[in-house]
């Protein structure tokens, strides 16, 4: 079979002395062409035959079909930028990358933020490797476009459907992650803040596992600041850190310790607020998800609520301890189930604290 453009050229005088385009040699009811050469009328005044033209081209490849094809991109989380990203295409082989692939890496708002090549994995006919250098810790997505890869398939070649894949530098596990239980809020405060304190004694601000959580670990890269109660203007920033009280070294304890320290009879008498972002702390779980994500579901932690610590600063009339870092008051007084008075819940069951019930699972 022949493929090719099929035409009528020219036109023919009819009896009546009137021209009549070759088309009409047409008869469409028995959808044949009139070429016999003892045809009357109407007639060609030369040779019917030359009336068509046949011009034949070469028969273009048959359309590439698109299949959809399994694939994997790991691993879903990584490190850090100068790890590899890895796209397997499982079951295939002879797969092939197009010299004219346009895939690349998008940010959260889904704007190109890098060009990708796609290197074939040493030994490997199905899997190739993404670089990620320049990319912040964040989360991205593999954009590749239809058609990038193509390889056989009963024998016919076939591409690949469009793929969009996420993936996230960094490990570590964030704050805000919606999953997080914000429920640690059973803890111990130092210095005793149901009086009056003197200023300097906010140097020494610590929180006190009682054992109601599992551990008590901070996060350091939330900022904790103390602000006029007022007028919320800020005073000081800092962070907490992990603290072996002298006093009490067995308890998991976190110190807050201020960017710069502040200097006694430099806070005049006024209320202050301490102000505790959520997942500034929580239980060993919360450490482990910050550290590394992958380990540990943030759905498993226990982390602090927002917290707004209200304390009367007032140097003449406060009566603590000022160095409160070496104090062994408490604030909070726990009785267990059979009325006895405890220093921490050990133990799973029923404990009052302060006058309220919970229960330690």
């Amino acid at each position: 079979k022949a493929l090719g453009t099929f035409s009528f050229k020219g036109s023919y005088p009819s009896v009546t002395g009137n021209s009549s385009v070759a088309y009409a040699l047409c008869n469409h009811a028995d959808k044949k062409y009139q070429t016999e050469a003892d045809v009357a009328a109407p007639y060609w005044q030369s040779s019917l035959t030359s009336a068509f033209a046949f011009v034949e081209v070469e028969k273009p490849a048959a359309a590439i079909k698109t299949v959809e094809t399994a694939y994997k991109l790991t691993p879903a989380i990584v490190g850090s930028n100068a790890d590899l990203l890895t796209l397997s295409f499982d079951g295939l082989t002879h797969v092939t990358v197009m010299s004219d692939a346009d895939a690349y890496i998008a940010n959260e708002k889904g704007e190109r933020v890098k060009d990708v090549t796609f290197t074939p994995v040493t030994g490997k006919d199905n899997q190739f490797t993404v670089a990620l250098t320049d990319l912040a810790k964040a989360s991205y997505q593999l954009v590749i476009p239809e058609g990038t890869f193509h390889y056989e398939k009963n024998n016919k070649e076939v591409k690949t459907q469009a793929i969009k894949e996420s993936f996230t530098i960094g490990k570590g596990g964030s704050p805000e992650d919606p999953n997080l239980k914000s429920d640690y809020s059973i803890y111990q405060m130092l210095p005793d803040i149901s009086g009056f304190v003197k200023d300097v004694a906010l140097n020494g601000f610590m929180i006190k596992n009682i054992g109601y959580y599992d551990g008590l670990v901070a996060n350091p890269d939330r900022e904790v600041r103390l602000a006029v109660y007022d007028n919320n203007k800020t005073i000081r920033t800092g962070h907490f850190e992990s603290y072996v009280d002298p006093e009490d070294p067995t308890t998991p304890t976190l110190l807050l310790v201020f960017d710069t320290p502040i200097r006694e009879g430099e806070l005049k008498a006024n209320s202050y607020a301490i102000v505790i972002l959520q997942g500034t702390f929580g239980d060993t779980n919360f450490g482990k998800f910050l550290e590394d994500k992958t380990t540990t579901q943030a759905s498993d932690c226990h982390t602090n609520p927002r917290m707004t610590i209200t304390i009367e600063v007032d140097n003449d009339k406060a009566t603590g301890i000022e160095h409160v870092v070496n104090s062994t008051e408490k604030n909070n007084v726990i009785y267990d189930v059979q009325g006895r008075k405890v220093k921490q819940m050990n133990r799973s069951g029923i404990y009052i604290v302060n006058g309220k019930k919970f229960v330690k699972k």
